[in-house]
């Protein structure tokens, strides 16, 4: 059984993200829609008054793995490990695959199948002080 490719959007201007609530491959093979054809509406629900702008939104795949609470991964999450230290999760386009690199170094590598060992704590949008006050709050409680 294949995992549904499903992904989230995020505001890159302050981390606001927007979960997309279907199966993408079903809405683009599905019966009820045309092929190649996606119902951009159907992305984008950070303020329903208005159309986002494009250029400010950054569509993230979820990993299909899940972190050490059961939460999904996407492309572009922070996670914080046991230590403290902080990582995003980035497809690498040349090895096809999904990695973890270091938030702060921007040089370490790590295979994703070290995310269930870690938490998601926001995305790689989300102002730097409140990814330090959600790092500090869950090494407070959990670690």
């Amino acid at each position: 059984m294949s995992l549904p490719l499903r992904f989230k959007a995020v505001r890159k201007s302050d981390g606001l993200e927007s979960f997309v609530n279907y199966d993408m491959r079903e809405a683009m093979l599905g019966s009820n829609h045309c092929a190649g054809s996606i119902d951009i509406d159907g992305f984008f629900s950070f303020d329903l008054n208005s159309t986002p702008d494009l250029d400010d939104v950054e569509i993230c795949q979820s990993t299909g793995l899940t972190d050490s609470r059961g939460v999904e991964v996407f492309e572009g999450d922070v996670l914080l490990d046991e230590h403290g230290w902080m990582f995003f999760v980035v497809w690498e386009k040349g090895l096809a695959k999904f990695r973890v690199r270091d938030f702060v170094a921007d040089g370490y590598v790590y295979a994703a199948n070290t995310i269930n060992n870690m938490r998601v704590i926001g995305n790689r949008w989300m102002p730097a002080e409140e990814l330090k006050a959600r790092a500090e709050a869950v090494s407070a409680t959990v670690y």
